[in-house]
């Protein structure tokens, strides 16, 4: 414990770098911010932000640490459930597929249909 203690500015500071690297390469057109190194990146330098903040407490700067680590880690749950869709829909033939998409279109303009109400 003492050990992070005497270290905890350069972990705090290193997370400062890996926020803003992702933040750089967001910028630069380097990586898209649906990719998962983009909420793993600002996520991890969230919590080695927040452990440089437990042994230099600033309300501030945990409430905004604490608030960026769980932005990231939802952007990682959204990645992984699209990730989900993605193999799902991926594991179906062409013909299959196309198939679901004319089922669900007819299925979406018969609701409509069903429940239009002339005003």
């Amino acid at each position: 414990m003492h050990l992070i203690h005497d270290y905890s500015n350069p972990i705090g500071v290193f997370g400062v770098l890996l926020i803003l690297w992702a933040y750089l390469m967001i910028q630069l057109d380097r990586i898209d911010r649906e990719n998962f190194w983009f909420s793993f990146t600002n996520f991890i330098g969230a919590f080695f932000i927040l452990i440089s903040l437990y042994y230099h407490p600033n309300l501030a700067s945990i409430v905004i640490e604490l608030a960026w680590f769980f932005i990231s880690l939802f952007g990682l749950i959204q990645w992984k459930l699209g990730q989900r869709e993605k193999s799902a829909s991926e594991s179906l033939d062409p013909w299959t597929q196309s198939l679901v998409g004319v089922v669900s279109e007819i299925s979406t303009n018969e609701f409509q249909d069903a429940y239009y109400i002339k005003l």
